[in-house]
């Protein structure tokens, strides 16, 4: 598939949209007194999510491969964590 200009435009924008809000947030936190880890806007989202993914994977995925007779030692290796 080609990159549309319009497409390569909306994917910069986000890119860039994305860089404002991390760094913007990171300084807004730091003038508020945040150190370290606090720095980084939602630190408690961005620390709990690879928590939440693995339940995902425990509870939809597993049981998802089960069902279809998948094994994870040939099909999954090196994709779920």
């Amino acid at each position: 598939m080609a990159w549309s200009s319009l497409n390569v435009f909306f994917t910069g924008l986000k890119q860039i949209a994305f860089l404002i809000y991390l760094f913007g947030g990171m300084l807004v936190m730091y003038w508020r007194g945040a150190t370290g880890w606090e720095l980084i806007p939602n630190h408690s989202f961005w620390k709990e999510l690879p928590g939440k993914i693995k339940v995902v994977k425990t509870m939809v995925v597993i049981p998802t491969a089960r069902l279809n007779n998948v094994s994870f030692d040939t099909d999954f290796r090196g994709l779920l964590l």
